[in-house]
């Protein structure tokens, strides 16, 4: 296909892909390849850096989302002799946790009973106390606190809220541990800036055949995680430093389309230690270094050598509708961790990698 193929009505339908494909565990970068080789959209002809853009615009919408906690990390690390001070309650005037704090849930257990949720509103909109309560000689949260009115997910993980953001009661200490575990979890990305590892990138969003076998690798670790996550006593909350580097490296990994970067690391969160939502938060933390370096090297790349002859303003609609519905999705899958794991993302990717087999 020539380059102005890429319409602006495929630019939108890319786009809702990738702000779907991003946030759910079924890797946006296989879905986006095996869309745009249907298409006839050639890597030459914008393919490839409109996959940067529309990456950006669901970049946007994690930067937006974790913005407390981004900003909880900025104050802990800029003023490490400040300490948050323990709230009893963690929400505001305005129902939100306070953004100068995340870390909660702990001495609570992965098999304390679930307290139904009520509605999509409830794990969408209503923010969690802070788990510093009593829980019972079990760890459990007792039904009647102020964590157990919040949600917890069907394995017992009480969220840090239920955005997927962390509670108040934390410190400076917390910002500076998480902060210190998103470093050590970008460096295995180096690898990445190396010129054949970005040809095997690109040679493999062409090839179907590989793309189906990467499904099914995702699908495992799925389940794996899951498996993992229900047999777990205490989850963490932020990764230690040697969890951190092989979440970075199962990020790494990712990098191959139909392997899911979100997928790969919040399975190895959880198969880690890491609660659901925990693991989720710090996965796509972790992706706004990923995400911000691809752009920026495609933006050099861009400026060296120029635009690819696609109409710029498909560009421009790719990355809002990205945004747009990444931001949708990314409060849908809360939702769905919450509710029910990431065990029903197993057989859609089975399926969807044995027919990009047995088609490819």
């Amino acid at each position: 296909m020539s380059a102005p193929d890429l319409s602006l009505g495929l630019a939108a339908l890319l786009g809702a892909l990738q702000g779907v494909a991003e946030f759910l565990p079924i890797s946006s970068s296989g879905h986006l390849a095996l869309a745009e080789r249907v298409a006839g959209l050639e890597a030459g002809a914008g393919g490839h850096s409109f996959n940067i853009v529309v990456h950006a615009g669901t970049l946007l919408a994690v930067l937006i989302h974790y913005r407390d906690d981004l900003l909880a990390i900025a104050r802990g690390v800029l003023r490490p002799g400040h300490a948050s001070k323990d709230v009893p309650d963690a929400t505001g005037a305005s129902g939100h946790a306070p953004s100068d704090s995340f870390n909660s849930a702990r001495g609570t257990t992965d098999h304390a009973e679930s307290v139904p949720v009520d509605s999509f509103r409830a794990v969408a909109d209503s923010p969690l106390p802070a788990a510093r309560e009593a829980t019972d000689p079990a760890g459990h949260v007792p039904a009647d606190s102020s964590v157990a009115r919040g949600v917890t997910d069907p394995a017992g993980h009480v969220p840090a809220d239920s955005h997927g953001r962390a509670a108040s009661g934390s410190s400076a200490t917390d910002a500076r541990a998480l902060f210190l575990a998103l470093v050590i979890g970008t460096l295995p990305l180096a690898a990445a800036l190396a010129p054949p590892v970005e040809g095997l990138v690109i040679a493999t969003e062409h090839y179907p055949k590989a793309i189906g076998v990467c499904f099914l690798v995702t699908a495992a670790m799925l389940g794996f995680a899951e498996w993992r996550t229900r047999r777990q006593q205490r989850p963490q909350e932020v990764p230690r430093p040697l969890q951190a580097l092989l979440i970075g490296l199962a990020q790494l990994v990712a990098i191959l389309p139909g392997i899911s970067r979100s997928g790969s690391t919040i399975a190895a969160a959880m198969a880690l230690g890491l609660g659901r939502l925990p693991a989720a938060r710090f996965s796509f933390l972790l992706a706004i270094p990923a995400i911000l370096g691809a752009s920026l090297k495609e933006a050099i790349g861009l400026m060296k050598h120029g635009l690819p002859a696609a109409d710029p303003l498909a560009f421009i609609v790719g990355f809002l509708v990205s945004f747009v519905v990444g931001v949708a999705t990314l409060r849908v899958l809360l939702v769905l961790l919450v509710r029910v794991g990431v065990l029903p993302f197993v057989p859609y990717l089975v399926v969807l990698g044995l027919a990009v087999l047995a088609l490819g």
